[in-house]
């Protein structure tokens, strides 16, 4: 008998089956392929990428009103770039549930409250004191409260709170032993003032020259941290450290204050 056909066959059937394997190895990769396109474990990536545009986005609308700003001339000017800028900030969902025109309402106003300043900057080394927490730091001022003091730390904060209805805001650190001064910190960026003497800025370096205002500490005792003062009555805007909006008292200056 002839065994040749035998062989053949026998080949034939090997290459069908090591031909059909690769078909399912290769059908079974892309299968896990587009399952992995789909998995939660991509999301995070692409979520990551839409914040950074997002992030951006805002960048830009606060840096458009930063060279406006820049160019104004007038109160009236600084308000009209706020409201415009306001209403891009709605249009982009930076407000969260707020209206743009209740919060340039809320600041127009503020000049009939008697905030005779328009402030605008950014800048680190930068603290506000929200409403009640001044509102804790004036009494313990009255009556040496520690407590008061304790609790008006409570409320220093640097992004809380988007909308701001008379915050105090520091402007650089000054830290003690005892009662030597051995380090200071100063804010750094720009601010922006027009008040009734016309129009002031501060560029680099700088502290806030109103008063100092102690942080109590619970450590040690002969090491105190000071947050300079510089703008008092602050109804604004807090976002992504921009701040912009009215002052009742503005005291800023390059020198470190005593």
């Amino acid at each position: 008998m002839d065994k040749k056909p035998l062989i053949v066959v026998s080949i034939c059937a090997v290459v069908l089956l090591v031909l059909g394997s690769l078909s399912n190895v290769v059908g079974y990769q892309s299968v896990k392929s587009t399952k992995a396109n789909n998995s939660p474990l991509f999301q995070p990536r692409t979520q990551k990428v839409k914040m950074v545009t997002k992030e951006g986005e805002l960048e830009n609308i606060l840096e458009d009103m930063s060279e406006k700003i820049s160019n104004a001339a007038t109160q009236e000017e600084c308000k009209y770039v706020f409201q415009e800028s306001l209403i891009e900030l709605e249009d982009q969902g930076f407000l969260g549930n707020l209206r743009a025109n209740d919060i340039y309402t809320i600041v127009n106003d503020s000049y009939t409250s008697g905030n005779l300043y328009t402030v605008y900057g950014k800048s680190t080394q930068t603290l506000f004191l929200e409403r009640l927490g001044v509102f804790f730091y004036e009494l313990s001022k009255k009556s040496k409260d520690h407590l008061g003091l304790f609790l008006s730390a409570l409320f220093l904060s640097n992004r809380n709170h988007l909308v701001h209805m008379g915050s105090y805001i520091t402007f650089g650190t000054l830290y003690y032993f005892e009662i030597t001064m051995y380090d200071a910190d100063p804010a750094e960026g720009y601010v922006k003032i027009f008040g009734p003497s016309g129009e002031t800025g501060y560029n680099d370096s700088f502290f806030g020259q109103l008063e100092n205002m102690d942080q109590l500490s619970l450590g040690d005792p002969d090491i105190s941290v000071v947050h300079c003062i510089g703008i008092k009555g602050f109804i604004g805007i807090l976002i992504d450290n921009y701040y912009f909006g009215t002052a009742k008292e503005v005291g800023i200056g390059i020198d470190v204050p005593n």
